[in-house]
């Protein structure tokens, strides 16, 4: 999956099957306050220059610990980045690509 810009309110994602998912765009600082991301994580990951929720699931484990995260602290981003997404399926729109 990979991220487009689509607009200033929802990142695109585009799946190997074709279909195009819109999520609604969530900034680094809501994101970190809503989930309870520590102050060490959000500290890291902003210091990494990340700016939304969104990028952050197109990352991998690896590239968490270059930017400083411990195991467990992966873990607690990964719970919340699964809480986000899970609460905004209900507002997720998928649309086939012909």
């Amino acid at each position: 999956m990979f991220f487009d810009a689509a607009g200033p309110e929802s990142a695109m994602s585009k799946s190997r099957n074709g279909k195009t998912i819109s999520v609604p765009k969530l900034n680094l600082d809501d994101f970190c306050q809503t989930f309870g991301i520590s102050e060490d994580i959000e500290s890291r990951l902003r210091a990494a220059e990340f700016k939304s929720a969104g990028a952050l699931l197109e990352i991998s484990e690896t590239d968490l610990k270059e930017v400083g995260l411990k195991i467990g602290q992966i873990g607690e981003l990964r719970r919340a980045l699964r809480e986000f997404l899970s609460r905004e399926m209900r507002s997720v729109s998928v649309e086939t690509s012909q």
